[in-house]
């Protein structure tokens, strides 16, 4: 009889315990699937609040486009920081900035040609900003077909010899922060080379560099005469506005070489408007913060997103493509 009751009271204790042991779990998983909830909603409220500063950015270059066609740079109203909106569950902010101002690398090749003048351009660049001009020639080899080296270039037979191994891409660029597998980009060059590279879809033509949001340094890179003093005395603190080629031409720093810039603009080498924006958007909800970045295109004069994705470092911008539904 005792031998019974024994039973039966580690038969109860072993119910209660699995009884115990179930309702944890179910408390966890119902615990889990309510953060789930929670982070699935917060990233659709995230996205939705992407997509609505996308309109803004988007709003701001079609009235530019009506206000002063044919013309960008950073003073007029589609450059400025969008005020800081606060929301019930957090804020967000914005700006944008122009890609034709930066020097393309997708331009050392174009349709499988190497482009030498604008190999020799993107030279100058990394000799203005006291970099290894070397770093160009790795450019072409990552982006051309062959596994030839370039002087001074990288192939397979440099990146394979890396933990972990990697080939060349052996195709245009779709992505800057690509730019940090090439040798000889350390940490520190790339946060140095970013504000004045772009990786744009690579086309059938070279694109044109906007004189009136073009960096110091890439506008020394149009032309060998194009000193710091000169480039320093066109970029006006980065307020350059030249409302016409000829604005930009009659510059008195222009006039002992203004031929060959006459020559540029003709080539279509040079701009003074834009076709590629970058909108970069940051957004907090519920404690939570969330970098996005859009790549914004006019097309025959219509805005349209191109890709987004996540902006996952500070200052550069990814490209994954991702096209707008």
């Amino acid at each position: 009889m005792k031998g019974q009751r024994g039973v039966a009271l580690v038969t109860a204790l072993l119910i209660v315990s699995l009884a115990s042991i179930i309702a944890v779990s179910m408390a966890q998983r119902m615990q889990l699937d309510i953060r789930r909830t929670g982070n699935l909603l917060a990233v659709e409220r995230g996205y939705q609040y992407a997509r609505g500063l996308e309109l803004w950015a988007i709003e701001a270059l079609r009235l530019d486009a009506q206000e002063s066609a044919g013309r960008d740079s950073y003073v007029e109203p589609w450059a400025s920081e969008l005020p800081v909106i606060t929301l019930d569950e957090g804020r967000l902010t914005g700006r944008m900035t122009d890609l034709d101002g930066r020097f393309n690398l997708n331009n050392l090749v174009i349709d499988g040609v190497r482009q030498s003048a604008r190999i020799a351009q993107f030279e100058r660049l990394l000799t203005a900003l006291a970099l290894n001009p070397a770093i160009a020639r790795r450019c072409v080899d990552w982006i051309d077909a062959d596994s030839t080296n370039e002087r001074d270039g990288a192939e397979d037979d440099s990146y394979g010899r890396r933990q972990p191994p990697y080939r060349a891409a052996n195709a245009p660029f779709v992505d800057l922060s690509e730019l940090r597998l090439i040798d000889g980009v350390t940490p520190q060059v790339y946060d140095v080379l970013e504000p004045h590279v772009s990786v744009l879809p690579a086309g059938p033509r070279v694109t044109p560099i906007n004189v009136n949001t073009a960096t110091v340094p890439v506008l020394m890179s149009i032309d060998p005469l194009i000193t710091r003093t000169v480039a320093e005395a066109l970029n006006q603190n980065g307020r350059a506005n030249f409302e016409s080629s000829n604005a930009f031409l009659n510059h008195s720093e222009l006039r002992p070489f203004q031929q060959t810039m006459i020559a540029y603009f003709q080539q279509q080498l040079l701009t003074l408007d834009s076709q590629h924006f970058l909108a970069r958007g940051l957004i907090e909800i519920d404690g939570r913060t969330r970098r996005f970045q859009s790549l914004i295109v006019q097309l025959g004069g219509q805005f349209a997103v191109r890709w987004r994705a996540p902006d996952r470092f500070t200052r550069g911008y990814s490209v994954a493509v991702q096209q707008s539904g």
